[in-house]
């Protein structure tokens, strides 16, 4: 018998015997929207792709599929839109579409504790229970970020099957012919099943013709019946990309495809990864290497490396997802903050539930990373992160009565103990070998961390376009610098100006007394004909919990035999979300003066506010030793709002820099003293 279908495939067996190629489809879609994203954009990518992508699918019966949401999308179905789980969970029952399990709010693996990465797991595996009354048999692995360690962790969590790409598997050795099938891995005798997902198929999806995809298909059919194709896609590819829900649904591409699909019954079979995977169970052995998607590894490398690249994709081991927290120190002192409040929330007895799930909630992966556009450089979603995270820690310890402790401890593993202070109402970390910055500053009764900034660094995308702003320290606060008279506000705020001193970045000794960090240098201020004097610098911070408020008093001594004449300021970054809302602005001496985004010297203050009444905060400075030189301006980095967008700016804080001319003879001292203190609105 032959089939008149132009796709149809004929293999000769023998003796003038006919039997039709055959090839398994699984066809795998991933949906996932952060923890921190704009409440309207998950209603926007649910009406726009969610929604219309099921209400098609059901439509077509025969059509089977593998879908994952992620847990934060699980969890606004359930509070928006209970109605969609109910529709996904008869698609379940009718076998036509399996349901993947993950880790629930999406981190990545490798990023988080052990027992969290169990946690996390579970955790979906039992609110997919609740909803659709079956525990998933494979997970989605965020980003496709895989260490060869995960399958005892994946075994030990109920994990049968996860999937990968497919130039992972070429990384370790298997040529593209050979990936047609699932595998055997394990690590320390637990196995799972791992699954190579075909990438050169994407870029089908959803701009081509169906027909397109129908013939590369064919093309990869077989005599074997076991030959198996997984494609795997992001669900807001279809709808919520620019012009895809007019595309996919108003022009019906979605339909045509599923049609297309089932039309070529005769030698393509679409089935789920379950159903195919307990028919066709794995036989061979695979062991990845640490890698994750290809474009991944490339943007995890050093810029230059990126350069060297031209964009061009390359089939060798690439980068490394943890290059990361070297690329991006934020990004590593959030990561190293995150594994701090897990262990704190894993050895106290009876944490409650809860706090787990702010834990699990600010490691979603989307804030530790960057791409070609947006991830750790959106500011809101690092927003969240610290706001879960403070909220964890305020869910195991009291807050109904006054409390100060200050500890050392190398939280970010970097060979030198941090200050930790930590109370009721605020946590301080300072890192003495960075300038003595004070590098994290959260008022726990807001759950906000004040100082969540981002520096200005060069990009790749940067490259032969606008002359962008760079910094050559990191943004955070209680920086020190030594600057000339002459220097102007724009020159500073630019970056383009001679530090007159070697504190900004310098190592301390740190020190602590009952409520009080200490954190002393002895460094270099240039003096006369730029002739480096020996200066020592002393500041104290007295920490006062029950008031909110911080007494910074500094001691400038010179042991020199030069006079020094220059101008000393302490740099602050406040991290409120928007530097053009009309409900966040400066106040100096009792009036309104800008909002955040605004740039403006003012002298002879004694006084001085930051307003943030979305957040119900205000910061006060209070000069009452001796009236300050104040500075304000924004800091902007520049990130494409879509791949391969032109970059836009993208507000990351507020600097607010008190500064005072310094006469400061030879073996002679100078003392600095003013306050800042935080309360609600």
């Amino acid at each position: 018998m032959f089939c008149k279908s132009e796709f149809c495939n004929l293999s000769l067996v023998g003796h003038g015997e006919f039997r039709l190629k055959q090839l398994q489809f699984a066809f795998v879609i991933h949906n996932h929207q952060p923890c921190g994203n704009m409440p309207e954009m998950f209603e926007q990518a649910y009406q726009q792709a969610y929604l219309p992508f099921i209400l098609t699918l059901e439509r077509f019966p025969e059509v089977r599929l593998t879908l994952h949401y992620s847990g934060a999308l699980l969890d606004f179905f359930a509070q928006k839109h209970p109605d969609f789980l109910k529709r996904l969970l008869a698609l379940a029952k009718r076998n036509q579409v399996e349901l993947l399990g993950g880790a629930m709010y999406e981190p990545i693996l490798s990023a988080i504790p052990e027992k969290d990465r169990l946690g996390q797991i579970r955790y979906q595996s039992e609110v997919m229970e609740k909803h659709f009354g079956t525990r998933p048999n494979g997970m989605w692995l965020a980003e496709r970020v895989w260490e060869p360690h995960f399958p005892a962790i994946l075994q030990s969590a109920g994990v049968k099957y996860t999937l990968l790409d497919d130039t992972q598997f070429e990384w370790a050795g298997f040529d593209r012919s050979e990936l047609n099938k699932g595998f055997l891995t394990e690590e320390d005798g637990k196995v799972i099943e791992i699954y190579p997902m075909n990438t050169r198929l994407k870029p089908l999806l959803p701009f081509q013709p169906p027909e397109r995809l129908i013939a590369e298909l064919q093309a990869r059919s077989s005599e074997w019946e076991s030959q198996l194709l997984i494609l795997g896609e992001d669900g807001e590819k279809f709808g919520f990309w620019q012009d895809s829900h007019q595309h996919c649904y108003e022009e019906g591409w979605l339909e045509r495809l599923f049609t297309a699909l089932l039309a070529q019954k005769a030698w393509l079979k679409l089935v789920t990864l379950d159903q195919y995977r307990k028919q066709f169970p794995p036989r061979g052995h695979a062991y990845v290497p640490s890698s994750a998607y290809a474009e991944m590894g490339e943007w995890s490398m050093p810029t230059r490396h990126q350069r060297e690249l031209g964009g061009r994709r390359r089939i060798v081991g690439g980068g490394f997802w943890r290059n990361y927290l070297v690329r991006y120190p934020e990004v590593a002192a959030m990561q190293k903050r995150m594994a701090y409040v897990s262990n704190k929330l894993h050895s106290t007895p009876r944490a409650p539930h809860s706090a787990f799930v702010h834990l699990w909630k600010a490691q979603t992966n989307d804030a530790y990373w960057h791409s070609n556009f947006g991830g750790a450089y959106h500011n809101f979603l690092r927003f969240e992160v610290y706001r879960n995270l403070i909220e964890a820690e305020n869910g195991i310890e009291p807050r109904k009565y006054s409390w100060l402790e200050i500890n050392y401890n190398d939280i970010d593993a970097d060979g030198v103990d941090e200050v930790i202070a930590e109370s009721h109402t605020m946590n301080l970390y300072f890192r003495p070998r960075s300038g003595g910055m004070l590098v994290e500053w959260d008022f726990r009764p807001k759950a906000v961390n004040l100082t969540d900034s981002f520096a200005r660094r060069p990009e790749p995308y940067h490259e032969g376009k606008t002359t962008y702003l760079y910094d050559r320290y990191l943004r955070r606060s209680l920086i020190d610098h030594f600057l000339g008279g002459e220097l102007s506000l724009g020159e500073f705020e630019s970056g383009n100006y001679l530090e007159l001193g070697d504190f900004v970045e310098g190592d301390f000794e740190a020190g602590k007394y009952r409520n009080r960090v200490t954190l002393r240098r002895m460094g270099m201020v240039r003096g006369p004909a730029g002739v480096p004097v020996p200066v020592e610098l002393k500041k104290s911070v007295r920490i006062l919990p029950k008031e909110n408020k911080l007494e910074i008093e500094y001691k400038i001594t010179n042991h020199g035999d030069w006079d020094i004449i220059t101008r000393f300021g302490t740099e602050w970054n406040f991290a409120l979300l928007a530097a053009d809302a009309p409900d966040r602005y400066y106040m100096v001496s009792g009036r309104k003066a800008g909002n955040l985004g605004s740039t403006a010297e003012h002298r002879e203050v004694s006084q001085a506010s930051i307003v943030d009444e979305w957040s119900g905060i205000g910061v006060d400075f209070q000069f009452e030793g001796r009236e300050a030189l104040l500075w304000y301006h924004p800091v902007k980095t520049y990130v494409p709002n879509a791949p391969g967008g032109e970059p836009v700016p993208s507000y990351q804080s507020s600097v607010l820099m008190p500064l005072w001319d310094l006469d400061l003879p030879k073996n002679r001292s100078r003392r600095i003293a003013y306050s800042v203190s935080v309360r609600e609105l």
